[in-house]
Formats: structure tokens, sequence, C-alpha cells
């Protein structure tokens, strides 16, 4: 009688916890649209784009028409922006479009 021989498998490694991003997550509070930049900073509408295309630019995903704006971060970046966070700096790229203002 033939008997099959017993395979053991290796127990598979836990999975590693995942890293905490610095960047927006999309997760909280959202903004929509140039309307919502407006509506939440108080500015006009040339400055609502404005910002959007320079210091707030690592906080928007924008798909064809359809701009949202993770608010948290928006006001991470705002206040860095304001130079009231000196000692922790957000990413490289948020740096760089503020400074070019």
């Amino acid at each position: 009688m033939l008997t099959k021989p017993v395979v053991e498998k290796a127990p598979e490694p836990a999975p590693e916890p995942e890293k905490k991003k610095d960047g927006p997550t999309f997760t909280g509070r959202l903004l929509y649209g140039i309307k919502g930049i407006e509506d939440h900073f108080d500015v006009c509408h040339k400055t609502a784009w404005e910002w959007k295309e320079s210091w707030l630019k690592p906080a928007v995903k924008q798909r064809g028409r359809k701009i949202i704006v993770d608010l948290a971060y928006a006001m991470k970046l705002f206040s860095f922006r304001e130079g009231k966070n000196i000692k922790k700096l957000p990413p490289a790229k948020a740096v760089k479009n503020a400074k070019k203002k």
C-alpha cells in the first residue's frame, strides 16, 4: 500500500505594519472644486486657482474636471505657508512650491 508523504507548509510571515504617510490620505473631510477652496479660505476665484496650482498642489487630487482637496493636509500646508510651524517641514515638493510665491 502506497502512502503519500506528509508535506508541511512553512509558516507565512506576519504582514508588516503599514507606515504612516505624511501626505494626503483623502479619508477625512474633503473640499470639492475651486468653490470649496474659495469658501473655506475666504479668497476670490483667481486666488483659489493660483493656490491650487502652487502650494496647495500636494493636497489636491484632480481627475478630469473633478477637484478634491484633503482639508487636513491643506490646513497643514497652509500653516507652513504662513510660517507657523517651522520646526517640522512638509514634503520637499510642498516646500519648493511654497517658496516660489
